[in-house]
């Protein structure tokens, strides 16, 4: 694995899914999900976890419950 181009693509995919929770702006709705078990620290090592996931969700889930206060899940059933 070449982490520098893992990171690369994460940082395209959050900047996709940024533009996907900017556009719901004024939607209404009652969750917005996040994750997959692809994510699950049952599935990958919580230092992986930690290098290559949470860098990249956490903004955006800072993004979205912040201003609006809006339920956010984090699905990660591995």
């Amino acid at each position: 694995m070449d982490p520098e181009w893992v990171h690369t693509l994460l940082k395209v995919l959050q900047g996709r899914k940024k533009i996907f929770i900017d556009s719901l702006k004024g939607a209404k709705y009652d969750i917005l999900e996040l994750g997959g078990g692809d994510a699950s620290t049952t599935v990958i090592s919580p230092d992986i976890f930690n290098d290559f996931v949470a860098p990249y969700d956490a903004p955006l889930i800072m993004q979205h419950t912040m201003p609006a206060r809006g339920l956010f899940i984090i699905h990660a059933g591995g």
